[in-house]
């Protein structure tokens, strides 16, 4: 970690060769943030997004509330790892990576709150729902931040 840090790629090849070790390094580095992506402050208010049953309109219109609210470098890596995650969910058949195993994955790393513990495995299932509604409606969620930065 200490080389990728230091701007160095060591084993590149091998990453080139195996997917693995490469999602391995980045979720290390979305865990590795002294705070999250979707931020500590912002946690409960995420996690309430997943609790309810909302409809879809409803739910970008919290998501991008709540994205907007969160430091500017933030929303700017969250707008490009959401749209990464959607190119790899549109060959889920292929790559077996859907939305919701994606979220999965990428969830707990950029969604968790400052004392992980028995409260966070409870809010295990919240995590993903309220990742994966932004995985799934990452095109309207973005498109409502740029308009109204406009």
């Amino acid at each position: 970690m200490k080389k990728f840090d230091e701007g160095e790629f060591p084993f590149i090849e091998e990453f080139k060769q195996d997917c693995h070790v490469l999602s391995g390094v980045f979720k290390q580095v979305l865990r590795s943030m002294p705070v999250p992506l979707l931020t500590f402050e912002r946690y409960q208010n995420f996690i309430s997004i997943g609790k309810k049953d909302m409809s879809s309109r409803e739910a970008i219109d919290k998501l991008a509330y709540e994205i907007s609210e969160l430091p500017f470098t933030n929303q700017a890596l969250l707008k490009y790892l959401m749209f990464f995650l959607c190119e790899i969910a549109k060959k889920s058949k292929l790559n077996k990576m859907s939305t919701q195993n994606l979220s999965i994955v990428v969830g707990p790393n950029i969604l968790r709150t400052k004392d992980p513990g028995a409260s966070q495995l409870v809010d295990n299932e919240l995590v993903l729902k309220c990742v994966d509604r932004i995985i799934v409606h990452a095109t309207e969620i973005f498109d409502i931040l740029e308009r109204l930065a406009r």
